[in-house]
């Protein structure tokens, strides 16, 4: 079983990046955010978790330790592969994620590719209790809870964007004062360029 790999990260795909590691090439898929933290050409270190099938052994790769664990808890609930996890992560960043299972937020799990209505009941209820332990930052600068920011966020990528892609949108148009609708329409004007 491998922890992690250190390596020269040498490509990088929509869904996996190559890892040069002592003359070896490994293939990691990864999420939206692994591949957002790791630069091409910089010497990285990766968190890893190997899934051996019958015809296949895959490694999935994260940037940090916390992502891993999500990861693996997202994989115990009946219906969610690795690859579903992995696009759960690439859809939802981590602590919105966390508090959309704390808080039942069906609505914004159900935005991640593979989610739906049921599948998201089951990961609300299978990791309601998992997820308490694991610490939550202030999502996009604000506290823990529903403000206007998260609530923007929810309502872009309800369109169709991932939570990726708006964070540092909201960020950079938000100021204080601003209505939800003034900073949707803003954040969609940047989204849109």
């Amino acid at each position: 079983m491998y922890d992690f790999i250190i390596g020269k990260i040498e490509n990088k795909e929509s869904d996996s990046l190559v890892v040069l590691n002592n003359g070896i090439g490994y293939k990691i898929l990864a999420s939206k955010s692994t591949l957002l933290d790791l630069e091409l050409g910089d010497t990285s270190k990766i968190y890893i978790n190997m899934v051996v099938r019958e015809d296949d052994i895959s490694l999935y790769g994260f940037s940090s330790t916390k992502e891993r664990e999500v990861y693996k808890l997202l994989t115990t609930v009946r219906g969610i592969g690795p690859k579903v996890a992995i696009g759960v992560l690439s859809g939802i960043t981590i602590d919105s994620l966390i508090l959309a299972i704390r808080n039942s937020d069906i609505n914004l799990l159900t935005t991640a590719p593979g989610v739906g209505k049921k599948t998201a009941e089951r990961i609300i209820l299978e990791l309601k209790d998992k997820t308490e332990h694991i610490p939550v930052e202030a999502v996009m600068g604000i506290q823990v809870g529903k403000g206007i920011l998260q609530e923007a966020e929810e309502a872009l990528v309800s369109l169709g964007y991932s939570s990726y892609e708006v964070l540092d949108v909201l960020e950079s148009v938000y100021s204080e004062g601003m209505s939800i609708e003034q900073l949707i329409r803003e954040g969609l004007k940047q989204m849109t360029r």
